[in-house]
């Protein structure tokens, strides 16, 4: 995972989203059905490894994520530039702000560091090494929704499905074990990326993008960005991989 940092200029554009999401859900009746995630859990995913409660397991996986991260860090990967815009159902079982990685470079090493990770773990017979989706989840469905609520719902993640929150530069990826999404713990293996000084990064490159006159020209802005995105991804996996 790519942990949100509290106290950065991201940070704080995903706090305003979230809170203007969960003001919007309690006036439209539909609090009632989602489960907020706490903030200090936001985090950009890059690859899943779901570890079954056999003896000796999480030790396993452990080991093999030190020894891919370890290798992965012999290759100096360069930070990876991304940007969130977005709001949306994902998987039919939460609310999840879309992230979009800037150029094709980028892309090329988030796969080179799934290749790295997935080398190690698949032989353990855990995790799926499918395509990236990269997004940051805000909440979770955990009430079944009547038909009419959950197109109110709909049309409310609608508002927000071009909305630019913020960019970044992922510098690091840390291997996390996750009880459930509100009970984590501390990095067990981090793979740092480019230079320790990204904040001032983070800091340019949101200011950059939001340097635009009004809302309606940066809204424009993002669908272009997005669309972009979306090409990179189908000539790197195929049209079918941006679907999915």
């Amino acid at each position: 995972v790519n942990w949100a940092v509290p106290g950065t200029r991201f940070y704080a554009q995903l706090m305003a989203l979230y809170e203007e999401l969960r003001q919007v859900l309690e006036q439209q009746g539909l609090s009632g059905y989602v489960s907020l995630l706490p903030p200090e859990t936001f985090h950009t995913t890059i690859a899943d490894i779901a570890v079954w409660p056999q003896e000796g397991a999480a030790q396993k996986i452990i080991a093999a994520g030190r020894k891919a991260l370890g290798s992965l860090s012999q290759e100096n990967i360069p930070a990876v530039k991304m940007f969130a815009a977005g709001l949306s159902i994902s998987a039919a079982v939460s609310i999840a702000l879309r992230v979009h990685l800037q150029d094709q470079t980028g892309l090329a090493n988030i796969y080179k560091i799934r290749q790295g990770m997935f080398n190690e773990f698949e032989p353990l017979g855990v995790g799926t090494n499918g395509n990236f989706i990269g997004h940051i989840t805000f909440a979770y469905l955990v009430k079944d929704i009547p038909p009419a609520d959950y197109r109110k719902l709909k049309d409310v993640l609608l508002r927000y499905e071009n909305r630019f929150v913020g960019a970044f530069d992922m510098d690091k990826v840390e291997l996390r074990t996750f009880d459930t999404m509100a009970a984590w713990s501390e990095p067990l293996v981090t793979l740092a990326l480019g230079s320790h000084a990204q904040f001032p990064g983070i800091i340019r490159n949101a200011r950059a993008v939001t340097k635009f006159a009004d809302r309606a020209e940066a809204e424009a802005r993002v669908v272009e960005q997005i669309a972009t995105a979306r090409m990179l991804v189908a000539n790197t996996l195929g049209a079918d991989a941006v679907e999915r």
